[in-house]
């Protein structure tokens, strides 16, 4: 039996000599410096603007579609919208960026296609989902597909005030 440990050891070292942030009281999360929730979004938002990676945005549909009018002109393009209540199956793009409004609502059948076409398709296109609540409970309930959710989940936005947005 071979013993993986010996990585995470040396990795671990490295992470309590100070690369993991400043610590005020060991062991203490209250000691660990605030974090302005809409500067942690900015951050993501850079992300997606300058990394063609795929998008989860979770939060009312008004602010998750005012968010990607905010990246339209970062991400790939062209820029293609599909809702899944309005037609069954993925629109055929094959470049730029898929927009996936209300993919909180895919059936399983949406979400089994949608996976293997992103697994086909993937390494030429971006995709951004849209959420209105997150999906994490549903994966966990069995109610929506892990893989897909991974596939779809590289950067996670909540957007939930306008200081949220790009």
């Amino acid at each position: 039996m071979v013993n993986l440990s010996q990585p995470y050891t040396t990795t671990s070292s490295l992470l309590d000599g100070g690369l993991s942030g400043p610590r005020l009281k060991t062991g203490s999360v209250a000691a660990w410096p605030a974090v302005n929730a809409s500067s942690t979004c900015q951050a993501e938002w850079n992300v997606l603007r300058t990394v063609p990676v795929n998008g989860l945005l979770v939060g009312p549909i008004h602010l998750t579609a005012a968010a990607v009018a905010g990246i339209d002109e970062s991400v790939r393009q062209p820029v293609v919208w599909w809702a899944p209540d309005q037609a069954r199956d993925v629109p055929d793009v094959t470049r730029g960026t898929l927009v996936i409004r209300d993919v909180d609502r895919l059936d399983e059948r949406q979400q089994e296609r949608l996976s293997r076409w992103m697994g086909a398709h993937g390494h030429q296109l971006q995709v951004l989902s849209l959420a209105r609540a997150p999906l994490f409970a549903q994966v966990v309930d069995g109610r929506f597909s892990a893989d897909l959710y991974y596939r779809m989940n590289t950067v996670l936005v909540e957007v939930r005030a306008p200081a949220d947005l790009p």
